[in-house]
């Protein structure tokens, strides 16, 4: 069993560890086969299907190679996970395991024990790394936070909000400029990217890329309604390299009319416009909620695109945006919902028993961080180019004063650490308060305090009362 999986209550950092002390070691470390090895990179560690790290580097036997590294219990779990016919693991370039087994192995693969060169057993590592871990687990000024005016912290919390609201402002600007997209345009990739997650949000990009929205909506121009919603999701998932894949498992299901009649939209649509599908391997379905499967995403997203071909977003979001205040935003949200249809009200999978009964495909709580992350950001950037001053006050008003439905570990974790057991008032629960405290955990994450106003303060308290205890940790 791979040492990932057969550690799955621990942290990523104490799998990190394991591998990491190695590349500490300053004494020789050697294969099974007796040959030298120097770790010049450990990699990065690999959260998806495929090898547990990536991109590492290391000499061998006086060559140096670049690629994957495999970590395993036994050195027989290889064969055992069937990974020399798995194209994934084409790239590795050394199996790591605990205990050498069996010298039945991949060609050159080369193997290294590491049991040996551990000073305590796994388990006692592992444990070791964990108590290391539990000290990382409180901000900085964690002990001085709850000394803090409620109204102060409020204040820097909803300030750092808004400057990780200008920075995505600031990144749509940015792609307007470079790829020539209007606004309708930025909202379409805005909110692909958003349907990605952080799993396959690369994917996502670079459908959006593939197919742009004056594409979709040139080749639905003279369907009905019913025709260009399978149009939509057979050009999208064709595009996606998805429906082949599927086809190909949907044979003997009662779905099967239904995926022949995308394919042959599909076909019809590559007949007159050359698009070269996206590869299999681009999208990360691996421990992938079945709601958050890109066909499910892309069914959702293509009923919304029948739905604003005309009037189009930019106009629907504009209108809306001017009837509402900040506590009425969830008007807009409205807007994002995507209810289930067809055949995708009784399946999440392509290939499932149609026994799963689906009531969105674009829920309310991703439609709310399509609000935050894309829509207010691009009706704001609408609102700076024209120079139009009140309509960009209209959406900071907004984003103010918006109730939030973000609720996250992250947003969690940073209100017990600055507000400890304080409640927070559902009125102040704003997109600009949960969008500040992301913003603030970035930053506590890796001990950033050069000006934030709430260590600045804790400083400023220190000096006061000349007790400079609190810069041992520096």
């Amino acid at each position: 069993m791979p040492v990932r999986d057969n550690l799955r209550r621990v942290s990523e950092r104490t799998i990190q560890a394991i591998w990491n002390y190695l590349y500490m070691r300053t004494d020789r470390l050697l294969t099974t086969d007796g040959v030298s090895i120097d770790i010049i990179s450990q990699g990065e560690w690999n959260q998806d299907a495929g090898p547990d790290f990536i991109n590492a580097e290391i000499q061998i036997g006086g060559h140096v190679l670049r690629g994957d590294i495999e970590i395993h219990r036994h050195t027989s779990d290889w064969n055992r996970h069937y990974h020399t016919a798995n194209p994934l693991y084409k790239k590795v370039i050394l199996h790591v395991v605990y205990h050498h087994d069996t010298d039945k192995k991949p060609a050159g693969v080369p193997v290294l024990e590491i049991k040996h060169f551990l000073n305590a057993p796994l388990s006692r590592l592992i444990r070791k790394t964990e108590r290391m871990e539990q000290t990382r687990r409180q901000i900085f000024c964690y002990d001085e936070t709850v000394r803090h005016d409620e109204d102060f912290v409020y204040d820097w919390v909803t300030e750092n909000g808004f400057e990780r609201f200008q920075e995505k402002v600031h990144n749509f600007k940015t792609l307007k400029a470079h790829a020539f997209y209007d606004f309708n345009e930025l909202i379409y990739y805005g909110i692909m990217d958003a349907l990605g997650f952080a799993k396959n949000r690369n994917a996502f990009q670079r459908l959006a890329q593939k197919i742009p929205l004056r594409n979709l909506f040139e080749a639905i121009r003279h369907d009905d309604d019913s025709t260009a919603l399978m149009r939509l999701q057979a050009i999208m998932l064709g595009a996606a390299g998805l429906l082949e894949m599927e086809i190909q498992q949907a044979h003997n299901t009662p779905g099967l009319p239904f995926f022949q009649r995308l394919e042959t939209l599909w076909q019809a649509y590559r007949a007159g416009v050359i698009v070269e599908p996206m590869a299999e391997t681009e999208w990360k379905l691996f421990r992938t909620r079945p709601a958050n499967f890109p066909s499910f995403r892309i069914a959702g997203f293509s009923r919304l695109l029948l739905l604003y071909r005309n009037p189009s977003f930019l106009e629907r979001f504009i209108e809306t945006a001017r009837d509402i205040n900040g506590a009425d935003s969830f008007r807009m949200e409205n807007m994002l919902i995507a209810e289930a249809y067809g055949y995708w009200s009784r399946h999440q999978l392509w290939n499932d028993s149609g026994t799963r009964v689906s009531r969105d495909l674009i829920g309310r709580q991703r439609a709310s961080e399509i609000i935050i992350n894309v829509i207010l950001p691009v009706l704001y950037l609408y609102g700076e180019l024209r120079n139009d001053e009140a309509w960009v006050n209209r959406i900071r008003g907004i984003y103010r004063g918006a109730i939030s439905r973000e609720n996250n570990s992250v947003i969690r974790f940073m209100i017990s650490q600055l507000f400890r057991k304080r409640s927070v008032p559902p009125n102040r629960y704003t997109m600009a308060f949960t969008q500040g405290l992301m913003r603030l955990h970035q930053r506590c994450a890796v001990y950033d305090c050069a000006g934030c106003r709430l260590f600045e303060k804790l400083v400023q308290a220190a000096v006061e009362s000349g007790d400079y205890g609190l810069y041992n940790w520096l």
